[in-house]
């Protein structure tokens, strides 16, 4: 989930200028463009067919008729036919995808087609800490490195966190990467006490953090874009099982 949402942040510091069409037109100068933003656009015209058919059809099978499409020769189809055949399952909820998102400009109606499976996607500015004063100041661990989802301690000083423990959520945000955690962060100063998740030794512990720095004294804040992507409950069983299908994973 968080290599999408990696893909999102990135695309959307580009998304706009070109459409993605002529991006791969220009070449290599637009990579995160073409395949980050590529990526993308099939996640969501795969979603959107999946939808339309009950998840009974999906742009893997589109490919493939594409690839039968293409003979001994693997001669490309042109992309009329890939759109016929995404138009021919997803119907009107395809219909204008091509025209606004591929050859033209208008960026990928990401936070739309999530919300449709349960994907909350936020984009908020916020004033939040840096990095070397979350870790030096208040949570007393000059040493990180993010690892496996989460952050790993490779020194503390702050009573209750160890070294090697694995910090996984910080006053209630996952803490995927060091942005995560100064957001996480970004409501708290010195002394506050916050909770934090961990692994510990292969356990799951949970406890209450006391920050550390000097409550008479002010933490520098910088302006951050800060891009969350949060699973929600969903209801209707259909696209749960369409967000389980595609992401590999069911919450809620």
């Amino acid at each position: 989930m968080q290599d999408i949402r990696g893909w999102i942040v990135d695309y959307l510091a580009e998304a706009g200028e070109i459409g993605l069409q002529e991006a791969g037109n220009l070449g290599a100068k637009n990579n995160t463009l073409i395949y980050k933003g590529g990526a993308l656009a099939a996640l969501l015209l795969d979603l959107r067919l999946r939808i339309a058919s009950r998840n009974k059809r999906s742009l893997d099978e589109v490919m493939a008729t594409l690839l039968k499409d293409s003979g001994p020769e693997r001669r490309q189809p042109p992309r009329s036919r890939l759109e016929e055949l995404v138009q021919k399952i997803g119907g009107k909820s395809t219909k204008s995808f091509f025209v606004d998102h591929i050859d033209g400009k208008t960026p990928l109606p990401l936070a739309h087609d999530l919300a449709e499976i349960g994907l909350l996607l936020t984009q908020e500015t916020i004033a939040v800490p840096t990095i070397h004063d979350v870790a030096v100041t208040l949570i007393r661990c000059p040493g990180m490195v993010i690892e496996n989802g989460g952050i790993r301690v490779q020194r503390t000083e702050a009573p209750g966190l160890e070294a090697h423990d694995l910090l996984l959520e910080v006053a209630g945000k996952a803490v995927h990467d060091y942005d995560a955690l100064c957001h996480a962060l970004h409501r708290f100063g010195p002394g506050d006490k916050v909770p934090v998740v961990l692994e510990r030794q292969g356990q799951r512990r949970s406890l209450a953090l006391k920050l550390g720095g000097d409550d008479s004294v002010q933490i520098p804040r910088e302006e951050r874009s800060i891009t969350e992507l949060e699973v929600k409950p969903l209801k209707d069983r259909r696209k749960k099982i369409v967000r389980e299908t595609i992401f590999q994973f069911e919450q809620g």
